[in-house]
């Protein structure tokens, strides 16, 4: 006999950000770079895994009962200017949902 509730999680990646950049002499080329955004989460990613886990759940009998966020908190450093001197001047503190804890029941018999 199967368990009656199981459990699974999953991460997704952060998301990724294009931006133009110029290089060579006098900026004359531009490329375009991909730089990791700390503040999101590549949400395609996201869907896909937890689409994956209710699929998953389902060809092993389960009902997806829960599925719990879990949050990656962070900040950046904000800097400012007085009397041309960078000063540090705080935190700014976000958090992301970056995955889940997904919860299944068993199918009852019918």
């Amino acid at each position: 006999m199967s368990e009656k509730f199981i459990t699974t999680w999953f991460y997704a990646g952060h998301q990724k950000d294009r931006k133009a950049v110029s290089r060579g002499f006098f900026g004359m080329r531009t490329e375009i770079e991909e730089e990791v955004s700390a503040r999101a989460v590549n949400l395609d990613e996201f869907a896909d895994l937890l689409a994956k886990v209710y699929t998953d759940f389902d060809q092993q009998g389960y009902d997806v009962i829960n599925v719990l966020p879990l949050d990656m908190a962070a900040s950046d450093s904000v800097h400012g200017r007085r009397g041309g001197n960078l000063e540090f001047m705080g935190e700014v503190g976000f958090s992301i949902t970056k995955g889940a804890v997904v919860v299944g029941r068993r199918k009852e018999d019918k």
